[in-house]
């Protein structure tokens, strides 16, 4: 049924739910995609989601529909397509419709949806990912290769098989390198990595039944290792060669892409099942409110989860700690989150905008990244089954329940989708 409501170009609710569940399917196997690709690691952050985003972009999508011609599984209820719109008289021809702008890459979109849903192992959406070959670039031969999807996995239910990907692997063994030349370095983030499964009450050993400990603890290390490497000196006063230190850098990179797309993916999929007749407009607003920026540095400084980090001078926790228990403090006489009860509408009580992103974008870049490492080291479906508890309670608040309480507030995220409805 769910394939039938994919491919049937007739707008329903189901339809566009699925649509919204197949953009970030699409963006999370994108994101694995280039990290994938990414040769010798030379490419950082920004490099590897302008790929994501490039390739993601309706016009794009669009382009690699019409290439496979998808019009020829698609079920046009209200549509006729010029190839068989004939007259019963023969050699009569009659005038008929091709699908137009966006509603190609909505059809590919919708379908990733219902592949995703059908199969979590994600054989049937890299399957089809593989047919249309979306190129990452302008460049038409930058992904001539023997197929389409170079990961060699798609770490939905179980790790990453990094000892299949020799880049990726020879990448994990420079950075353990690293780590063995920095034995202080490397303290500190195993003590930092103590400290974070104890937050979030983890054991190691049942986390890991299935998955290599070493490459966890190197992933994870990694992920918690947020020096900007702007200081030629180490704590102690003593100089230091910061390129030596890049490719653990670019791994982090790696991991925060990954992690990004995969934390999108699984909180798309929570409201999907969570809200059976919530509407695709309803979808991108809990979205919105649920995993931005700082929503996530909430959850991030309020958890303690920045005690964990090598950066122990960072000013950013302390300067959103600030932000939020005024928040708060305004929110004292009407709290509805109990965890976060600075919270509203996505947005800090008592701020008419997102906070700065000098502060923010710090702290949700090490949450990204540290949820990037999960996902690789223990599969995004386990990695999501860690982490939501956290977003509990913001998940407990249906689209309804979003209107009412802060439809009124037009600083809010419910605000502007409701402008959009």
């Amino acid at each position: 049924p769910l394939l039938r409501e994919a491919t049937t170009m007739h707008p329903t609710p189901t339809y566009d739910r699925l649509e919204f569940l197949g953009d970030v399917t699409l963006k999370y196997f994108l994101g694995l995609n280039v990290i994938a690709r990414n040769e010798g690691f030379e490419m950082d952050y920004e490099e590897l989601n302008d790929m994501v985003n490039y390739a993601g972009k309706n016009k794009t999508i669009a382009a690699a529909a019409r290439k496979v011609k998808i019009q020829n599984i698609l079920y046009m209820h209200h549509h006729t397509i010029f190839r068989s719109a004939y007259d019963i008289t023969p050699g009569k021809k009659v005038k008929g419709k091709e699908l137009a702008g966006k509603q190609w890459s909505d059809c590919i979109e919708s379908l990733l949806g219902a592949l995703f849903l059908a199969d979590d192992s994600g054989g049937l959406s890299i399957h089809l990912l593989n047919m249309i070959e979306l190129p990452l670039t302008k460049d038409p031969d930058q992904c001539k290769q023997d197929r389409w999807f170079k990961a060699p996995g798609c770490a939905l239910n179980k790790c990453y098989p990094i000892e299949k990907d020799s880049n990726l692997q020879c990448q994990v063994f420079r950075v353990a390198g690293i780590f063995k030349g920095n034995p202080k370095m490397h303290d500190r983030l195993k003590r930092g990595q103590k400290r974070l499964m104890e937050i979030l009450c983890i054991d190691k050993n049942v986390l890991l039944a299935s998955a290599d400990a070493d490459m966890f603890d190197v992933l994870l290390q990694c992920a918690l290792f947020d020096d900007n490497l702007l200081s030629d000196f180490d704590d102690d006063g003593i100089p230091r060669n910061t390129d030596d230190l890049l490719p653990l850098v670019l791994l982090r990179d790696s991991l925060y892409v990954c992690g990004g797309w995969a934390l999108e993916l699984f909180m798309a999929k929570e409201l999907y099942e969570r809200f059976p007749k919530a509407t695709s407009n309803d979808f991108h607003m809990l979205k919105s409110c649920n995993i931005n920026d700082d929503v996530l540095s909430y959850i991030f400084v309020k958890q303690g989860l920045h005690e964990c980090f090598y950066d122990q001078k960072s000013e950013c926790p302390e300067c959103f700690r600030n932000l939020y228990e005024g928040a708060e403090d305004l929110a004292a006489d009407q709290i509805v989150l109990k965890t976060y009860p600075g919270l509203g509408g996505g947005r800090l009580i008592g701020h008419d905008s997102k906070v700065d992103p000098t502060i923010t974008e710090e702290l949700m870049t090490s949450f990204k990244a540290m949820y990037g490492a999960f996902v690789l080291a223990t599969g995004a479906n386990p990695a999501w089954s860690t982490f939501v508890h956290l977003f509990e309670e913001l998940l407990s608040l249906s689209p309804q329940t979003m209107r009412q309480l802060y439809a009124n507030n037009e600083s809010t995220i419910v605000s502007h989708y409701l402008k959009k409805s």
